[in-house]
């Protein structure tokens, strides 16, 4: 069953926590996906600060990352490319490992998540080794996608899913790519269009997902760990 989990994750164990220290009102929106370089991985952020020159050197002195550069601001919020040190990359890949990030968001009270997994014992797998390093990673809520429900804002049809799981599992969302579009629509027997069109459609709902939290009465139906 294909699962989004939020997820949650201290500073202090994970990144930024020197900035957040110095910058109290630092917000860090990690885009989706992550790449690699030369150095390890590393992601687009939108930062937010009341004090940009402050909030730039914090970033650029933290302990936890290289390679810090702004490129450029729009509507209050400034965005940066941040390469992550081994520890960061190291916890990253664990949680991707057979994952893909819809999103992050770190500041002074620690990091959220949002993470897809196309199976739910890879988030169980990722969380097994967090907890052999002693990193608390908090499992604060799971939505399992179904098809056919009343909250159709969250239901993907059995293609979109078909296609969302065959991606995820044959590494087309990994940077650098495993596969191909014409692949996997090999594999599934269908045309490269039909596939592409399928995909669209499923991450425009995952995207939904991600910036629309569910209403109150929702809440009461969505599976909650502990």
């Amino acid at each position: 069953m294909t699962t989004i989990a939020e997820l949650g994750l201290p500073a202090e164990s994970f990144a930024l926590d020197e900035a957040f220290g110095q910058c109290p009102d630092l917000t860090v929106d990690v885009l989706q996906g992550v790449a690699h370089n030369t150095t390890g991985l590393s992601n687009l952020v939108w930062v937010e600060t009341d004090d940009l020159d402050a909030a730039d050197a914090a970033l650029k002195e933290d302990a936890t990352v290289t390679d810090v550069e702004e490129l450029g601001d729009i509507d209050g919020k400034w965005l940066y490319t941040v390469g992550w040190k081994t520890p960061v990359s190291v916890a990253l890949a664990v949680l991707l490992e057979d994952a893909t990030m819809l999103g992050a968001t770190g500041d002074g009270d620690g990091w959220s998540f949002r993470v897809l997994f196309p199976k739910r014992n890879a988030l169980s797998i990722a969380a097994s080794v967090f907890e052999q390093y002693d990193v608390n990673l908090r499992i604060e809520r799971i939505y399992e996608l179904g098809t056919g429900g009343e909250h159709g804002e969250y239901d993907l049809t059995d293609e979109q899913r078909e296609a969302l799981e065959a991606a995820l599992e044959n590494g087309y969302f990994k940077v650098p790519r495993d596969t191909t579009l014409g692949s996997i629509a090999d594999d599934l027997g269908i045309s490269h269009q039909a596939l592409s069109e399928r995909l669209r459609r499923a991450n425009e709902i995952l995207a939904e997902v991600a910036i629309q939290p569910p209403s109150a009465s929702e809440e009461a139906e969505l599976r909650t760990d502990d």
